[in-house]
C-alpha cells in the first residue's frame, strides 16, 4: 500500500511537470512575436484602423495606447452601442478573445470582421 501511494505521488510530481511545461509552452504561444504581429496588423487591421500618434482615426478607431483604455471611449471616434456601453478596460488578455471572435464577446458591435486565428492573433497583441 506504501508502495502505491509513492507511486502516485511520483506520477502526481510527473504530472505537474508536464503541466508546467506546456503551460509555459502556452505562454510562450501567446506572447507572440511582435515583428510578425506588425506585419499581420499591416495587412488584417490597418485597412479600417489608425496607428497614427495624432489620433487620427480610419474607420474603425486609432489603436494607438489601446491596452490601458476603456473599451468604446477613444477620444473623437463614435462607436456602436453596444461597444460605447462597455466599462471594462483593456488588457492583452481581453484582446486575445475579442479578436478571435469581435461578435461573441461583444453581441451587435459594428465591428463587420470574422476574427483572427492563433498564432496570428497572439502576434498582432505582442
Amino acid at each position: 500500500m506504501y508502495a502505491l501511494g509513492f507511486i502516485g505521488r511520483w506520477q502526481a510530481l510527473a504530472l505537474a511537470g508536464a503541466l508546467s511545461c506546456i503551460a509555459g509552452a502556452a505562454q510562450a504561444q501567446m506572447q507572440g512575436d511582435p515583428v510578425a504581429g506588425a506585419k499581420a496588423a499591416y495587412s488584417r487591421c490597418l485597412n479600417c484602423h489608425s496607428v497614427s500618434l495624432s489620433g487620427q482615426h480610419g474607420s474603425g478607431p486609432n489603436l494607438v495606447g489601446i491596452v490601458g483604455r476603456v473599451a468604446g471611449k477613444a477620444p473623437g471616434y463614435f462607436y456602436s452601442v453596444p461597444l460605447g456601453r462597455q466599462t471594462f478596460v483593456w488588457t492583452e488578455t481581453l484582446l486575445r478573445p475579442f479578436l478571435s471572435n469581435p461578435s461573441r464577446m461583444i453581441p451587435g458591435n459594428a465591428m463587420n470582421f470574422q476574427g483572427i486565428e492563433d498564432p496570428m492573433r497572439s502576434d498582432i497583441v505582442a
